[in-house]
């Protein structure tokens, strides 16, 4: 079809188990928010949405077919969340807007014994002046790099990180 889904008015939408073919036939005029959860679809639509629509927020969550998560610089998107979406061990995330405010990442919890229940997570703030809160969860994240995003955000407000295991000693 010519177009798959078109609305002019909607300016949010909440989606839940479906999958979105790859096409760029869908036009969301005034979608601001928009929250996917187990959700079939590839990055190249990801894309176009974030380019073809004023999203403000993006959750992802449960979502498969996204192997690495691009957010290009064009977007004025604020808060975007990825929870359980990103592959274990394959995927990582690149965050480039300025806009960006808001960033709540949850990995995998892919078994309930102590031997390798989080997976690590690859990840690229390339703007972190308007970052003002940040939350991970189930991420392999060291002390280190904790160190450096505490000294790195200027503006963060709220941090949240809740069972990174690999954690010790945490200075702030």
């Amino acid at each position: 079809p010519m177009i798959l889904f078109s609305a002019k008015s909607l300016i949010s939408l909440k989606c839940r188990t479906l999958r979105v073919p790859r096409c760029p036939s869908i036009i969301l005029l005034s979608l601001q928010s928009l929250d996917l959860a187990y959700v079939d679809i590839d990055e190249h639509m990801i894309h176009h949405l974030i380019r073809s629509c004023p999203l403000k927020k993006l959750w992802l969550y449960g979502c498969t077919g996204i192997n690495n998560l691009s957010i290009p610089n064009c977007s004025n998107l604020e808060l975007l969340g990825v929870h359980a979406t990103i592959p274990p061990y394959a995927g990582s995330i690149q965050v480039e807007p300025s806009s960006i405010q808001h960033f709540s990442y949850c990995g995998y919890r892919l078994s309930f014994n102590n031997f390798d229940p989080w997976w690590p997570l690859n990840f690229i703030l390339a703007s972190k002046r308007n970052l003002s809160v940040l939350q991970f969860s189930f991420v392999r994240i060291t002390d280190n790099v904790v160190d450096k995003l505490v000294y790195e955000l200027p503006s963060i407000k709220i941090m949240s990180i809740t069972d990174c295991k690999m954690l010790k000693t945490i200075s702030i």
